[in-house]
């Protein structure tokens, strides 16, 4: 695993690509995060067979109470695609709803996002949420404890999907990137996320990433930006075995 993205404060790229990340958040920023878009969610076609959520990326309403968005996870959803090619789904605009928590059968979101999923042959699926800054971890990933070992999803020549080998991935990108940080695990299985509802229906590979509130702060431009260009390079690393590429 190389270090292709550069964290030199002397580099304008750095600068630049923040600029990028604060201008695409701002459609979700507007109105107060309740968002501009038309429709409660936007799903945007990538090229390679993984897709990013941002399930949170406004303002969303939750057992009668309005909860705030988890900034910033639109905007970096929308660079990563930018970036990578990686498929994208996001809540654009407020609704009386919550696409990580309803049940299915009031939860369009989940269901759209199954069947793209299906329909696109994608194999790893990286949900984005927002965590506040008195957690210890930088970075916690979520999945479900129901999902086997080898997920019986097939591409190309037919070899099944390790789960375990993207958590590696993006357990060593982050150390490499985030040094003397904690990662944590959590088990996810009990609740209704994006993340146990596709893994479940989908039979992929999915993973919940919760990102520190510290590390979505662009005004401190190199630890934001040590983790975007962390993801970046987890998902450039992910790629080689969603399309059965040696690591």
């Amino acid at each position: 695993m190389q270090k292709i993205y550069n964290l030199d404060c002397n580099d304008l790229s750095l600068y630049n690509d923040c600029e990028q990340i604060i201008h695409l958040e701002e459609f979700f920023s507007a109105s107060h995060y309740n968002g501009c878009g038309e429709e409660k969610f936007i799903i945007e076609e990538g090229t390679i067979p993984i897709i990013v959520s941002a399930p949170h990326a406004v303002n969303h309403f939750r057992n009668g109470y309005i909860k705030s968005a988890d900034v910033l996870t639109g905007g970096i959803a929308r660079f990563l695609h930018c970036k990578t090619g990686c498929h994208i789904i996001y809540s654009s605009k407020y609704s009386k709803s919550d696409p990580n928590y309803d049940l299915p059968d009031s939860n369009p979101y989940q269901t759209s996002l199954l069947e793209y999923i299906i329909k696109h042959d994608i194999v790893f699926l990286l949900d984005l949420h927002g965590a506040a800054k008195t957690r210890e971890y930088a970075l916690e990933i979520g999945f479900s404890s129901s999902q086997p070992s080898f997920i019986q999803n097939t591409v190309k020549d037919n070899n099944p999907i390790r789960q375990n080998d993207y958590i590696s991935i993006i357990k060593s990108v982050f150390h490499s990137f985030l040094s003397n940080s904690i990662i944590a695990e959590k088990n996810i299985w009990k609740q209704n996320t994006v993340t146990k509802y596709i893994s479940y229906n989908a039979r992929i590979a999915c993973l919940q990433l919760e990102i520190n509130r510290k590390y979505r702060e662009p005004e401190k431009v190199y630890d934001f930006m040590s983790f975007v260009y962390g993801l970046l390079t987890a998902i450039n690393e992910c790629k080689k075995i969603a399309e059965n590429k040696s690591v």
